[in-house]
């Protein structure tokens, strides 16, 4: 009973771990795509890319659904949201790349939500380029996955192995949790 403590004692603080070590920064993983440190040539899931006619509001313009399909968009100011197994077609979750390249851009996605908010009508609106659909790299980057690593399959296979997988920083901390705890019941 008292290891079965333990044991969920690590998992929750290797979780905690991981998240800051995935996470940290907001936006830096994705720099790092954008600074070349990531060199994987892939495209992002081009597929409906239309404002809802009737979104699902939340407080958060990244909460609810504004978006046909059921990708969210990416606050790049906060730690990113689960990516799903579903991922690849219209549920891949949404970036607005201008604001990697300037921070201080106008947040689209926020004066579409506002809009949503106050009533009126955003279902006519054009979804500019700059919003699209994460690609797979920049999905393996977000969950922890080192640049050399191969990913097998079409796009959608390669998606749902992101989204089906541990981060494998989490993972590397939860191995390591176990095995000091494994090491130090054997004493």
């Amino acid at each position: 009973m008292k290891a079965m403590k333990q044991m969920k004692a690590i998992v929750c603080a290797a979780g905690a771990l991981a998240a800051g070590t995935i996470f940290a920064g907001g936006t830096d993983e994705l720099q790092f795509l954008l600074d070349g440190k990531y060199v994987w040539e892939d495209e992002p899931a081009w597929s409906n890319r239309t404002v809802a006619k009737h979104p699902v509001l939340r407080a958060s313009a990244y909460a609810g659904m504004l978006f046909n399909g059921m990708g969210r968009p990416i606050d790049l100011n906060r730690p990113c949201q689960t990516l799903p197994a579903s991922m690849g077609g219209n549920k891949t979750p949404f970036i607005d790349t201008r604001l990697l390249h300037d921070p201080y851009a106008e947040n689209w996605i926020e004066e579409l939500h506002k809009k949503a908010m106050a009533g009126k009508r955003i279902d006519d609106q054009s979804v500019p380029s700059f919003i699209r659909r994460i690609t797979v790299s920049e999905a393996a980057a977000l969950q922890g996955f080192p640049p050399d690593f191969v990913f097998k399959g079409s796009q959608c296979d390669k998606y749902r192995q992101i989204g089906n997988s541990v981060p494998p920083p989490f993972a590397h901390h939860i191995a390591k949790a176990v095995y000091s705890l494994l090491k130090g019941e054997e004493r």
